[in-house]
């Protein structure tokens, strides 16, 4: 008896793991390389936490793994153990206190929206919309709340509201971009050709800006605003990694020596000529973003030292269901694998790094397979 359920169950595991291959081969194709080990995962939500997140960010603290999700619905930055994949706590952010001549007399304080957070020393900070309100600090490891500040003396600066350009801390600093600015014909101001990366001393709270010259491909042509988004990422303790949608060139950024780096991609795909940027123009900029090839986000793996890049391929049924191709790239930026990433099956900002690997979130819009109540997420291990 003993022995046919020890049979029974061997069978079910089975089962089992043959049903989670399955289930991943319905989200991409291998193209080249090793082929990765997956597996889903899910987290369960309350009705106020949206599925699909603008901004998270996964950290550890006291040997725990953790995901931290900003809710914008509740102006709080949610904790889940990634262990449990249950809700764990929730920071809120500081009270914004009203002028006493205020219309608002049914409520004395408002909160403003959290953006996204941090963690420096340990410890974790909200970062309001536009750095406006002041920041709440909390420990990292019980999430007590520590102290108030105002980041830069409250001064305004770009609200952060995408995983893929993250607020980066490195040597004391949190580092944040600001766009470059854009006429009205969609045509980068000749004066202002720089692309902008502010530094806040978070010892001195002085603010710094840094000039990050545009790859040259941007410089002579229209763009749509949303081919001119980079994505950030950081590589070991004092570089920063900056791509371009539409460039194969990727600006690295040392934050002690001040010293630029341009590194070249062979990625094996085609991405925007100048001849191409050359029929841009206002009314088609969206139809070019959907029939183009685009570098959507480059990402870090700190555990295994590799980078991984999200490309996305030119579509015939709209932005929202692009195609991808997710790339591993050695050290060197070399290719070592590529994914062909199927339609209606990622939501990309939903995506993080961990000791299991690179994880995706599967809340796609257009998903069927995904039920609302939980956030999925597909995780990589190369």
């Amino acid at each position: 008896m003993r022995s046919h359920l020890i049979i029974y169950l061997s069978l079910f595991l089975l089962t089992c793991s043959c049903q989670n291959d399955d289930e991943s081969k319905n989200y991409f194709n291998l193209e080249s390389g090793s082929e990765p080990k997956t597996k889903l995962i899910r987290i369960d939500l309350d009705t106020l936490t949206p599925s699909r997140p603008h901004y998270i960010q996964h950290f550890e603290s006291e040997g725990n793994s953790y995901l931290g999700w900003v809710n914008p619905i509740l102006s709080a930055v949610q904790i889940y153990s990634l262990d449990s994949k249950k809700l764990v706590n929730k920071l809120s952010n500081l009270p914004l206190p009203l002028p006493d001549n205020s219309k608002l007399h049914f409520k004395k304080w408002l909160r403003p929206e959290v953006s996204a957070f941090f963690l420096w020393n340990g410890d974790l900070y909200t970062y309001p919309k536009n750095n406006r309100g002041g920041s709440l600090v909390y420990s990292a490891d019980r999430f007590q709340k520590q102290d108030s500040i105002n980041l830069a003396n409250g001064i305004s600066l770009k609200s952060i509201e995408y995983t893929s350009n993250p607020l980066t801390v490195l040597n004391d600093k949190v580092y944040i971009t600001v766009d470059p600015q854009i006429d009205f014909n969609l045509k980068i101001d000749p004066d202002n050709e720089l692309f902008w990366l502010k530094s806040i001393d978070l010892k001195t709270n002085e603010v710094d800006s840094i000039d990050i010259a545009l790859p040259e491909l941007y410089a002579a042509h229209l763009i749509c605003p949303s081919s001119i988004i980079p994505s950030v990422t950081t590589k070991g303790e004092d570089n920063i990694l900056i791509s371009w949608p539409l460039s194969n060139e990727i600006t690295s950024f040392n934050t002690r020596t001040k010293t630029f780096e341009t590194i070249q991609l062979d990625l094996g795909v085609s991405l925007t000529t100048p001849s191409e940027l050359e029929k841009i123009d206002v009314v088609n900029c969206n139809s070019f973003y959907e029939n183009s090839y685009q570098i959507e986000l480059l990402k870090y793996d700190k555990y295994k030292g590799l980078y991984y890049l999200i490309c996305s391929l030119p579509s015939n049924s709209g932005a929202n269901s692009k195609p991808y191709l997710l790339f591993t790239l050695d050290s060197k930026f070399k290719v070592m694998s590529k994914l062909n990433l199927k339609p209606d099956s990622f939501y990309l900002q939903g995506l993080f790094v961990s000791k299991e690997g690179l994880s995706i979130s599967t809340n796609h819009i257009n998903n069927r397979n995904v039920n609302e109540s939980y956030a999925e997420f597909m995780v990589f291990d190369f």
